[in-house]
């Protein structure tokens, strides 16, 4: 069985590319959370006191 590059393309686009997916959302969340933390680590270091 031999496909089409057209066909394969056309396949991509049929898969709902725009679609959110649980993992992708989590990932976001968990990448955000992750900079929070290490800007709040940074502030701590740079000014002790205030923590």
């Amino acid at each position: 069985m031999r496909t089409d590059s057209a066909d394969v393309v056309e396949y991509y686009y049929l898969e709902g590319e725009d679609e959110v997916t649980v993992d992708g959302f989590a990932s976001v969340v968990l990448v955000g959370i992750a900079v929070l933390t290490a800007l709040y680590l940074f502030v701590a270091l740079l000014d002790p006191e205030r923590f």
